[in-house]
């Protein structure tokens, strides 16, 4: 797989829909091929082409090998566009295997009118720890994509049903099982690692944007005007709090002031450059532009 094919299909993962021209010249692609390979080098496939996650891989030899909506959204969407681009039958049923796992997963933690991803071990973040169980939102925005295609191709409106389930969870408050914090005059902002068992408000920013970018494309693909309130108030909070994410003209990875790294800083750059182009609000601008910056002379 050439360069080019290896950064657009990691950023598929990450940002739903983005072309590695994007990315050129503006920001530090060594880091995110780096990461790009660490992610997919961790990958196990298991006898139905699902992908889960070793930890292992990464240095976490006691979390090991764990399901991973992150791992097989990403590649049911790779799944579908070879199956939509080749008529291949073999993508084609890989691909529902795929969705189906993002269905039947024991992850997927049914709350009644809401659905939300769960994980079950305990995850540092900087100096801090998200104690288990905890829920993800960039993964339930991740999610919505390739069930909304499923139902699609296939007519089955349970894939359809439990992708409302998930935007669902957006609705629901952290403490409340599940994964936003609410304002009632500066948004609503979306939590990667939300625990009703944390007494702080982690905030990571790329989670957040991802997220918002999965309800994006939920919106586009169903004309959802629930979802179009969430990417709204999403916005909202995003325009509120970016200007905390500032270190010197670099960028934290969350609002506890963890440092971001060399990917996480070309991540943000790439992500605020998307969120600009699909929204022209000048605030998106005005960071891209300075963390851009702060990447391109700090990479020579």
């Amino acid at each position: 797989m050439n360069l080019d094919r290896l950064v657009f299909v990691f950023l598929v993962i990450l940002l739903i829909s983005i072309s590695y021209k994007q990315t050129q010249g503006t920001t530090d692609n060594g880091a995110i091929k780096r990461e790009a390979d660490r992610f997919f080098g961790s990958l196990v496939f298991d006898r139905n082409g699902v992908p889960h996650y070793n930890y292992s891989y990464t240095g976490h030899n006691s979390i090991g090998l764990q399901g991973s909506p992150h791992a097989v959204s990403h590649h049911a969407l790779k799944l579908y566009d070879e199956f939509t681009e080749t008529a291949n039958e073999s993508a084609k049923t890989l691909f529902f295997n795929n969705v189906d796992w993002l269905v039947n997963t024991d992850m997927l933690k049914n709350n009644g009118s809401f659905s939300v991803y769960e994980y079950s071990f305990p995850w540092k973040i900087g100096n801090n720890t998200v104690e288990a169980p905890w829920r993800n939102a960039m993964v339930g925005g991740e999610a919505l994509s390739p069930l909304v295609k499923a139902f699609q191709l296939s007519g089955n409106k349970t894939y359809l049903d439990t992708a409302k389930k998930i935007l669902n969870s957006f609705y629901i408050e952290v403490k409340d099982g599940g994964v936003t914090y609410k304002t009632p005059n500066s948004g609503w902002w979306y939590e990667e690692y939300a625990s009703s068992n944390s007494t702080k408000e982690f905030k990571v920013l790329n989670g957040m944007i991802h997220a918002l970018l999965g309800i994006n494309e939920y919106f586009k693909m169903t004309n959802d005007s629930s979802a179009k309130f969430l990417f709204d108030q999403g916005i909202l909070a995003l325009k509120n709090d970016l200007p905390k994410y500032d270190n010197n003209g670099a960028s934290y990875y969350d609002r506890l002031g963890w440092p971001a790294n060399s990917f996480y800083k070309s991540l943000h750059a790439v992500q605020l450059k998307q969120l600009y182009d699909m929204t022209h609000e000048p605030i998106f601008k005005t960071f891209y532009d300075k963390w851009n910056m702060y990447n391109i002379e700090n990479s020579q």
